[in-house]
């Protein structure tokens, strides 16, 4: 259970057909790899995820699983802390794959940095 008594790191916006779920990851990111427990956590991801770049691709598009995007947003909080701490390069790829940026034929999930 985390902290406060919270142990759901999802919540519904607006309950009924269009309900958003929001998927929050947690301030407090200061490196892939924390980005990564935040996905594995979130996403409730097996021990043997492959925690790197291909395997978040692969989490969202299929491939180890798969996140349906349709009423789903991700709110990053703390991001511009995370953005310095995980580097530019790393980040603008990690948002590359959040937007589907290579038109690859899938659906982009919303993205809410805080």
């Amino acid at each position: 259970m985390r902290e406060g008594g919270q142990d759901s790191p999802t919540h519904l916006d607006d309950q009924g057909a269009g309900a958003v779920e929001k998927l929050v990851i947690d301030e407090g990111v200061t490196s892939v790899d924390g980005f990564y427990d935040e996905l594995a956590r979130l996403l409730k991801l097996e021990d043997w995820f492959g925690r790197n770049l291909n395997a978040f691709n692969d989490v969202l598009r299929g491939g180890c699983g798969q996140v349906d995007p349709r009423g789903k947003v991700f709110v990053w909080k703390g991001s511009g802390a995370a953005r310095a701490a995980i580097g530019e390069r790393t980040w603008s790829t990690i948002m590359e794959i959040f937007q589907d940026a290579d038109n690859s034929g899938h659906e982009a999930f919303v993205v809410q940095l805080e």
